[in-house]
């Protein structure tokens, strides 16, 4: 595979080299359009040296060297020729050249996935946009829209979202009276994207409308524009749980798309077949995204792809495998931590998921990010027997009721109850409402009383793997664990202890997941620093 890239690298430079002898600037454009992803890493001071060749004005017109606006100022040291033949004032050459040169960085280092590097050229390429605009004010042929665009990028895939939003935001302000207003739409969109993420759906879907309702997309751009709205639909649809989310979901490209919100469309597939209960294929989903896809720690892709394959290990009872993983991974994210909690939960260790919750929520979390770890909070208090807090029902209910409400799919019903039953009546209808829209009663689920004794029996069954095992840990005769496995049949519905274990963890009755075969393999992980 190196062969063939260093191969790739070297054909790309002579193709160049040959245009630049012949001084045909057509095929000068041609060469970089055709080849741009091998020269833009590679060699950038080639192409720099190429375009040379090329009059600015051929530049300012082609769409791909237009938007990589960097390239234009580097060559020309101006604007576009309107900029020049208007009676605006120019930025001087030097700042022009400063920030060509902070935008190429910034988009290099994205692209080779180098966080720090990008993010730091974000930063400075950030500062010096704000710079200019101080020192002589802000002109509709200025290229701050589109450096800001691609700052907010860069702090989005960086996992970096509060600083995304603020680049975006501002793009998208100064685009709409400018001569890149095509940046416009983008920037809603990546915003609509970021707001879904974080669970805030009203955001989301105000964002969205704003980018569909532009008609400011050059035809160079209504592809990527078109996937990050798809995305942004998909997002939306899923977090609420909406009827048509399955069509949202099968509309995406698939997950080896070269896109660079791959790890969006990753995150959404898994998530959506974890919430149809279709555990198998979450997990494949995920483990395929990370066996082809390398991983830098502390990325949005890596706190994305971990904290979903730790649930889908979880769905599929591979908790041994899921113990694994976390000790494979460097820098988690808050997702990956609220994953590590759940899955703490669910084996029992109720100690030291509560340890993780409370600094976790001590810290500055996205909206469903805080939802993720007051539903374990309330799951803990439910194992213990103790009743909710009147503030955590409300804070869970609140954000269930704008709309957050995916996150259920994966809490037991009975802890959805314990959240009901802390409500006053008309909140806990409300909250019934959105929960269960078809109109049913959560206190439907809570008709189901298991005794003491019956609930231990089942904790005890879900830790061995025979009777005499399980009376044996519990220092009770067999007939008395069969009379008590006898009343859980039949309070539960069910014919085998299997069934009834099953039933219970989906009940919330017990916690602890199954024990995993001697064959279970921890995941094949590509996590790089």
């Amino acid at each position: 595979m190196r062969a063939m890239t260093n191969r790739g690298i070297a054909d790309a430079l002579e193709r160049l080299q040959r245009a630049v002898e012949a001084d045909d600037p057509h095929e000068i454009i041609d060469v970089i359009t055709a080849e741009k992803w091998w020269l833009l890493p590679n060699h950038f001071p080639a192409m720099k040296a190429a375009l040379a060749h090329v009059p600015a004005s051929m530049i300012a017109e082609h769409p791909l060297l237009r938007i990589a606006q960097p390239l234009i100022l580097l060559t020309s040291h101006s604007l576009t020729p309107a900029a020049r033949s208007s009676g605006t004032s120019q930025q001087p050459a030097k700042t022009l050249t400063d920030t060509g040169e902070l935008l190429v960085e910034m988009i290099v280092s994205r692209v080779s996935s180098d966080y720090p590097t990008a993010c730091s050229a974000a930063k400075r390429l950030a500062d010096l946009t704000m710079t200019n605009a101080m020192a002589s004010g802000y002109h509709a042929e200025d290229p701050a829209p589109l450096s800001l665009l691609h700052i907010g990028i860069t702090y989005m895939l960086a996992g970096q979202t509060r600083e995304a939003i603020r680049a975006l935001l501002w793009a998208k302000d100064l685009a709409s009276e400018s001569s890149y207003a095509f940046v416009y739409p983008d920037a809603c969109a990546k915003l609509a994207v970021i707001f879904a993420l974080r669970g805030s759906l009203h955001e989301a879907q105000r964002m969205l409308d704003e980018s569909r309702k532009s008609d400011a997309v050059p035809v160079f751009m209504s592809e990527f524009l078109d996937t990050t709205q798809r995305v942004a639909r998909a997002m939306i649809a899923l977090t609420r749980m909406d009827h048509d989310a399955g069509t949202l979901v099968g509309e995406l490209p698939g997950i080896d798309t070269l896109d660079e919100l791959w790890p969006f469309i990753v995150f959404i597939k898994a998530r959506f077949a974890l919430g149809q209960k279709r555990p198998l294929e979450g997990l494949d989903i995920a483990e395929l995204a990370f066996s082809s896809r390398p991983l830098v720690p502390g990325s949005l892709a890596a706190e994305l792809l971990t904290s979903v394959l730790l649930d889908a290990l979880l769905a599929s009872d591979a908790s041994e495998r899921a113990c694994c993983l976390i000790d494979f991974v460097a820098e988690p994210g808050q997702r990956t931590e609220v994953a590590r909690a759940r899955l703490l939960v669910r084996v029992g260790n109720h100690d030291d998921a509560e340890f993780v919750l409370q600094d976790l929520l001590n810290s500055d979390l996205d909206p469903t990010v805080r939802l993720g770890a007051q539903l374990l909070e309330a799951e803990i208090a439910h194992h213990r027997g103790i009743p909710l807090k009147l503030t955590l029902a409300r804070a869970v209910a609140g954000q269930v009721l704008c709309g957050s409400r995916w996150l259920l799919t994966q809490t037991p019903s009975a802890v959805i109850v314990h959240i009901a039953d802390a409500l006053p009546p008309d909140e806990r209808a409300a909250f019934e409402r959105a929960v269960l829209p078809d109109g049913s009663d959560t206190s439907k689920a809570s008709r189901i009383q298991l005794t003491r004794g019956e609930t231990s029996v089942l904790q005890a069954l879900s830790r061995t793997s025979t009777l005499d095992s399980a009376a044996a840990a519990l220092h009770l005769s067999r007939n008395t664990v069969k009379t008590h496995l006898s009343a859980v049949y039949r309070k539960l519905g069910v014919n085998s202890k299997d069934d009834a274990l099953q039933k219970a963890r989906q009940l919330g009755i017990i916690s602890g997941m199954p024990n995993d075969g001697p064959d279970q393999r921890v995941p094949h992980l590509d996590i790089r620093s």
